[in-house]
């Protein structure tokens, strides 16, 4: 059985995250998906230009990235297309050690951050260990509030009239209260 962590956090809330992750954990990232090409890996996600920002409502649609330890080896599963050509599909189905963090961040046009969330289908040692030091971090630096944890911008700017949300399409009723 999985686990699975919903955060609302802004641009410095992810960075705080991902240094604790990173600083913890010898591991990397790679674009998960199903891709027209090979994505490249990543020691790190805090140099991202767009971290924290989204230009959508619907946390579906947040990028996605697969994080592995740093000496695994990636599994890329060739799934041919019915057009012609092959996609590469970057997932848990092959690279069972492993997890998927999604980043939400703020949305400008609705003023409203949009939840991140970090997932595994697997209970290994490694996925175990990190939900466990994940949660330690999230409980000692962030409000829990129902299933998400809200980093303390998050929350500033919930009391100035951001909304907390997955999808900023519904309606407010459907918020996370801070």
């Amino acid at each position: 059985m999985g686990k699975e962590i919903f955060l609302l956090e802004t641009k410095e809330g992810l960075m705080k995250l991902l240094d604790f992750i990173e600083s913890s954990f010898e591991i990397k990232y790679i674009r998960a998906g199903l891709l027209d090409e090979h994505p490249k890996t990543k020691n790190s996600l805090t140099d991202k230009l767009e971290l924290g920002i989204v230009d959508h409502k619907d946390w579906n649609f947040n990028e996605k990235y697969l994080i592995l330890k740093q000496n695994d080896e990636l599994h890329v599963r060739e799934v041919p297309q019915k057009k012609g050509g092959i996609k590469y599909a970057i997932d848990q189905m092959k690279n069972a050690d492993s997890l998927i963090i999604s980043l939400g961040g703020y949305n400008k046009t609705e003023n409203a951050i949009i939840a991140s969330k970090i997932t595994t289908k697997n209970n290994t040692s490694f996925t175990n260990l990190f939900f466990k030091k994940l949660n330690e971090f999230l409980k000692a630096n962030n409000k829990k509030v129902e299933s998400f944890y809200i980093g303390a911008d998050a929350l500033i700017m919930a009391k100035e009239g951001t909304r907390l949300t997955e999808d900023a399409r519904l309606e407010e009723t459907h918020d996370i209260s801070a």
